[in-house]
């Protein structure tokens, strides 16, 4: 099973691809933001010194470094969107229903629709959005 994971993970942990999101992370501020110095450190020695990454260990480590670096890259709409905009698109939409409005079904997984109401929520007055 491990030998598997790490050849699924291989592909993802590509030199490449980890420099591509560390540099992109460097560059948004995300990298020093979003992780300590010991996961960058983890990052950095694995870009240098590890041609291919073998270990269960390591890649569950750069797993959690990766959705962190991820995380935190995201915009403040993409996270607000997936935090609420859905769940307020399928109570809009069930309420809709309940009035009759047979189309309104459609709008519980409306991409668009659930960015538009995560937007609103974040700009309300009396949002606890931080």
């Amino acid at each position: 099973m491990l030998g598997k994971a790490a050849d699924t993970m291989d592909s993802e942990f590509s030199r490449s691809n980890l420099a591509k999101l560390r540099l992109t992370a460097m560059r948004s501020g995300a990298w020093f933001r979003a992780l300590v110095r010991i996961d960058r450190v983890l990052v950095d020695l694995a870009l240098r010194f590890v041609p291919r990454i073998k270990s269960g260990t390591l890649i569950a480590a750069l797993t959690a470094i990766v959705k962190k670096l991820e995380n935190a890259l995201k915009n403040k709409i993409e996270l607000a969107t997936e935090k609420y905009g859905f769940e307020l698109a399928r109570r809009l939409s069930s309420a809709a229903q309940r009035f009759g409005h047979k189309s309104s079904r459609s709008w519980a997984s409306d991409p668009s629709f659930a960015r538009f109401l995560a937007a609103m929520y974040i700009n309300a007055p009396n949002s606890t959005w931080s």
